[in-house]
């Protein structure tokens, strides 16, 4: 696990715990500041899945609060 690496790697991470660690690097990372969470994957299925979306074909459809890979 990554933050349990860098526990074990940054002594001034001894005290912090992982879940602090994780929603640090979040925030630094992710434009829209917080993680993906099944319910924001639900959201773009019910989407896609809805008459709304019917003009859409054939796309990739990112759910990471504005990452770029």
């Amino acid at each position: 696990m990554l933050t349990a690496e860098m526990k074990q790697n940054n002594p001034e991470l001894a005290n912090v715990s992982q879940w602090d660690i994780f929603k640090g690097m979040v925030a630094q990372q992710v434009p829209l500041g917080e993680e993906q969470t099944p319910e924001g994957v639900g959201n773009l299925a019910v989407f896609l899945a809805s008459d709304k979306a019917r003009m859409i074909t054939g796309a990739v459809v990112a759910v990471a609060g504005g990452m770029e890979f």
